[in-house]
């Protein structure tokens, strides 16, 4: 048993004592002793084993005032109490001194006397007062009981043992206590047996018997010479055994504690020590003869041999596991550890390090749950624990899915060994379910970011390494990137995951989605054709994620993103005909077919998408839908093969005439100036197509003259109103005519060679102007129109020779004036 243990059964059993009095409240009595009086006169311990002693010692004076709180005292009770309370245990002991001498048969003070002694360590004087006291009054069992661990505390266990004895018959109203004491008769005198002194320390010279004892840890090399000096003494044997095991100089521990053995064959310390010693040098077979050989003999080892044979056991079954054998013998192997760690916790359950053992043969044959008990117990009885006990108990909590408790784990592994890949690993798989799982938006990207980060540490500290076995790692991560939008670094670490290879479900529809996101549409394509063919191979048990409407608008608009129409156009028809409330869908198909020029099939789309309510960028969709059906009254865009148009109807597109698309058109682009008044190319377009299409003079002017109100510097504007008052749409009039040509040329540069067309037209209105005049008798006014119109010809003729209509219209007019 090492030196932590034996500490540790000291404090379990003081514990034990002091938790089933912690609850009674006597503060009268409680005041009779200042604890922190005693404490400034007991040494401060500079060990942990003297910390221990000094806990001791005031637990026991509590447990003290408790005991005596129903005495009631013959000396001055509230004297000896003020003196107490002042910490002046000198005026305290002259009162109970006095007391004694005034009354010999005061058992009450002879028992304060000797509770103030054993505070102070001076455990020869406390003998005397608590001996005392129970010959006054043997049914006084406190005094009993501190008669008893006095005797410990001096090495006299023969005497203590019939004095607990004597307790646990006769004291029914402190049977915690005495049972206690019985324990800790073993654990002090298995600290003298080691260390020479019931506390697990080691004496140094020149105290005084009545002055606490102060202790330090012996030497190897004083070791030796006391070995040297005694050599027949087993304990300097265990002293420097005990060494060496803590200093993990395993072989020199087996040689010095065989020698132990061999002075004193059943000293169970040394015993007990060699069996662990050997498990550590991977002597299976000679730990288990070890702790077999005792386990009879020494019921008081009950429960160290029994673990020990279970330690035998679970090292059989970890190595049968690491050379690969089979499981039914390592479950075999581990079932009859945990048979023995039952009986060793069974015999002392506030041992840590059995609980450990336990939980360690559970674990490895997979009883998840009973290992996380286990653990849960062992590290509430002893915090810390090395980093595979937190990491076993981590992984059974994950097993176990109890993923707090595992985070919780796992960052203590990580507390102490932060370059623990495993653990970071562990936790960035536990908070990507956390976010999986999660509830609400923020608790799920607080989470994918913890995973994030605990993935890319594991990352970069197996450097980057990737197999068939931490494929998941990547792929979670790349999940995980996904979510948050960070989707380059997503598709790299899905597409790295392929790279082993290994096809997890639906991952090249994930690569694909990525892509698209990042309008990297060729390689969407790519990876939306390589799910169509894994999916196909997946056979009828198959269940996407992702619908087929959804996987056909988004290789659609993959398509569509590459403007590859004819292609993007099936897929997201198929997609709208399953699901018509994809207003998106319907816009892309119409904007297709429009820039195919098929307007004939964009046609019926515009019709669908007009009649709902898209909100105000609407107007878009009219102006558009406008020009697709001018161009149909036109004849242009009439593919008559209409067999693909899908989602909507088409029959009626074979009844409309040329006039009902213009009517049609016109209203649309009504509709876009009562969003846009001053839309230029709406307005312009609704001019067009009153005046050129439908010949109505007042419309076509009237927006003709809104347009040059919008851009006074709009040629064709000009040269349409110029067009309208001298080509007959309009009642002729000459004059507005020539005026709107003349400031069409000029805003065509003023070339008449740039614009022969209006240069010949303005010839022609000045010409028909001067017959007109002419006709009404104003001679002058006529002449100077025949001049002008003579000179527009000439313009025309410079630029073009051989134009017909200006050779003749100079020859008509070329005598006129």
């Amino acid at each position: 048993m090492g030196l932590s243990d034996l500490e540790y059964l000291i404090m379990k059993r003081i514990a034990v004592m002091n938790e089933a009095l912690g609850g009674v409240e006597n503060s009268k009595s409680a005041d009779m002793v200042s604890e922190k009086t005693i404490s400034e006169k007991t040494i401060s311990f500079g060990s942990r084993a003297s910390s221990v002693l000094t806990v001791v010692a005031l637990t026991l004076i509590s447990l003290g005032v408790f005991f005596t709180s129903a005495v009631q005292a013959k000396f001055d009770e509230s004297a000896v109490t003020d003196a107490l309370k002042s910490g002046d245990t000198t005026s305290a002991i002259a009162s109970l001194t006095s007391s004694v001498e005034n009354d010999k048969k005061d058992y009450k003070a002879q028992y304060w006397l000797g509770r103030i002694a054993y505070a102070q360590g001076k455990y020869v004087d406390a003998k005397k007062y608590f001996a005392r006291t129970y010959e006054l009054k043997k049914k006084f069992y406190p005094g009993l009981y501190f008669l008893a661990m006095t005797h410990m505390h001096l090495a006299e266990f023969d005497k203590a043992a019939p004095l607990v004895r004597k307790g646990l018959k006769k004291a029914r109203t402190m049977r915690i206590e005495f049972n206690g004491a019985r324990d800790s008769i073993k654990v002090m005198q298995d600290n003298y047996d080691r260390t020479g002194n019931p506390a697990g320390v080691t004496e140094t010279s020149g105290a005084d018997e009545h002055a606490p004892i102060a202790y330090k840890q012996l030497t190897e090399e004083e070791l030796k010479e006391k070995i040297a000096q005694t050599p027949k003494d087993p304990i300097n044997y265990f002293k420097l055994g005990k060494m060496y095991y803590d200093s993990t100089r395993y072989e020199d521990a087996k040689a010095q504690l065989q020698a132990a053995l061999a002075q004193k064959p059943d000293h169970d310390l040394s015993n007990y020590l060699l069996g662990l010693t050997m498990l550590k040098l991977g002597d299976i077979d000679g730990a288990k003869t070890v702790f077999s050989r005792r386990i009879e003999a020494n019921e008081s080892y009950k429960a160290e041999y029994n673990n020990g044979l279970g330690m035998v056991l679970l090292a059989q079954a970890k190595k049968v596991k690491a050379e690969g054998g089979p499981k039914e013998v390592i479950d075999s192997l581990a079932a009859e550890s945990d048979a023995k760690l039952r009986i060793a916790v069974a015999y002392d359950p506030n041992n840590p390090k059995f609980h450990l053992t336990l939980a360690e043969a559970n674990f490895l044959r997979g009883v998840y749950a009973a290992a996380k008990s286990e653990y849960e117990l062992a590290l509430e009885m002893s915090p810390g624990g090395d980093i595979e006990t937190l990491r076993n108990f981590a992984e059974a909590c994950y097993v176990m899915k109890d993923y707090a408790c595992a985070l919780e784990q796992f960052g203590n592994v990580l507390k102490t060994d932060t370059l623990n890949a495993h653990a970071w690993r562990r936790v960035g798989s536990i908070y990507f379910g956390a976010a999986s799982g999660a509830t609400t938006a923020e608790v799920a990207t607080e989470n994918y970011k913890n995973t994030i980060a605990a993935y890319r540490k594991y990352i970069e500290l197996t450097n980057n390494a990737i197999d068939s076995s931490t494929a998941q790692v990547y792929y979670d991560l790349a999940e995980s990137l996904a979510k948050l939008k960070g989707y380059p670094e997503a598709v790299a670490n899905y597409e790295r995951v392929l790279s082993i290879p290994v096809v997890p479900d639906e991952i090249y529809l994930d690569i694909a989605r990525g892509y698209s996101v990042m309008q990297e549409w060729e390689k969407a394509i790519k990876y939306y054709d390589l799910h169509s063919k894994w999916a196909l191979e997946q056979g009828a048990d198959y269940t996407p994620s992702m619908s087929s409407v959804e996987l056909d608008r988004r290789i659609g608009e993959a398509y569509y993103g590459l403007k590859d129409n004819a292609a993007a156009i099936p897929y997201l028809q198929r997609s709208y005909a399953a699901d018509t409330s994809q207003t998106r869908l319907l816009i892309n198909i119409a904007l297709g077919y429009h820039n195919q020029k098929k307007y004939l099939h964009a046609f019926p789309y515009y019709q669908r998408l007009l009649a709902s309510d898209l909100g105000e960028d609407i107007w878009k969709l009219y102006l558009n839908g406008a020009y697709a059906a001018m161009q149909l009254a036109k004849g242009e865009g009439k593919d008559k093969n209409t067999s693909d148009i899908i989602g909507v109807p088409v029959e009626p597109l074979s009844k409309l005439s040329s006039k009902d698309y213009y009517k049609i058109g016109i209203g649309w682009l009504e509709r876009v100036l009562q969003y846009q008044p001053n839309h230029e190319r709406a307005t312009s377009l609704l001019a067009s197509t009153y005046l050129w299409e439908l010949n109505d003079c007042k419309n076509g002017v009237l927006w003709y003259t809104k347009v040059n109100e919008l851009n006074p510097n709009d040629c064709e504007a000009l040269r349409s109103l110029g067009y309208a008052y001298f080509g007959g749409i309009c009642t002729k009039n000459y004059s507005k005519a020539i005026n709107y040509l003349g400031k069409a040329l000029t805003c065509l540069g003023g070339s008449p060679c740039k614009a022969k067309e209006i240069a010949l037209w303005i010839g022609q209105a000045y010409h028909t102007r001067a017959v007109d005049r002419s006709d009404a008798g104003e001679k002058e006014k006529s002449r100077a129109d025949f001049k002008k119109a003579f000179e527009w010809y000439n313009k025309v003729l410079e630029c073009d020779p051989n134009n017909k209509d200006a050779l003749q219209g100079r020859e008509d007019v070329e005598f006129e004036f």
